[in-house]
C-alpha cells in the first residue's frame, strides 16, 4: 500500500528532514509544486563549489531540488546529493531518511519554498 506525505522545502535552509524513511530498492514518486528564488551576491571572484556539493554530473543545476537518503544526521554532509526530478519515479539506493534542499552553496539568502509530495511504501 502506498503512502503520501506533503513536505515543505524552504529555499533558505540547508538539509531539511522530510520525516520519511525510504527502503532500499523501493520505488519513490515525487511531485513538486511552487517556485523559489536563487539569490547570489558575490564579488569578482565568484563562488567555488565545495567538493561535497559538486554534482556527480552536470545534470544538477543551481537552484534544483536535491535530496539525500541518510541513516543518521552526520551522514548528510558526507553524501553527494541526487537530483529530484518532479513527476518521475526513482528507486531508493539505500535505506534511510529522505532530506531535501535547494542546490546552492549559501541558501540563507534565497527566497520561497516548494511543496513536495512524496509517494512510497514508507518504512518505520
Amino acid at each position: 500500500m502506498k503512502d503520501r506525505k506533503l513536505v515543505d522545502v524552504s529555499a533558505n535552509a540547508g538539509w531539511q528532514d522530510s520525516g520519511i524513511v525510504l527502503q532500499k530498492g523501493m520505488p519513490v514518486h515525487i511531485e513538486v509544486r511552487g517556485t523559489w528564488k536563487v539569490v547570489l551576491e558575490t564579488d569578482a571572484a565568484g563562488f567555488v563549489i565545495p567538493e561535497k556539493m559538486r554534482p556527480r554530473a552536470s545534470r544538477i543545476h543551481l537552484g534544483s531540488l536535491v535530496g539525500v537518503i541518510a541513516s543518521s544526521p552526520s551522514e548528510l554532509e558526507k553524501m553527494k546529493p541526487f537530483l529530484i526530478k518532479p513527476g518521475q519515479d526513482f528507486v531508493a539506493k539505500e535505506s534511510g531518511r529522505l532530506s531535501m534542499r535547494m542546490f546552492d552553496i549559501q541558501p540563507a539568502d534565497n527566497e520561497g519554498a516548494l511543496k513536495v509530495i512524496v509517494q512510497n511504501t514508507f518504512g518505520k
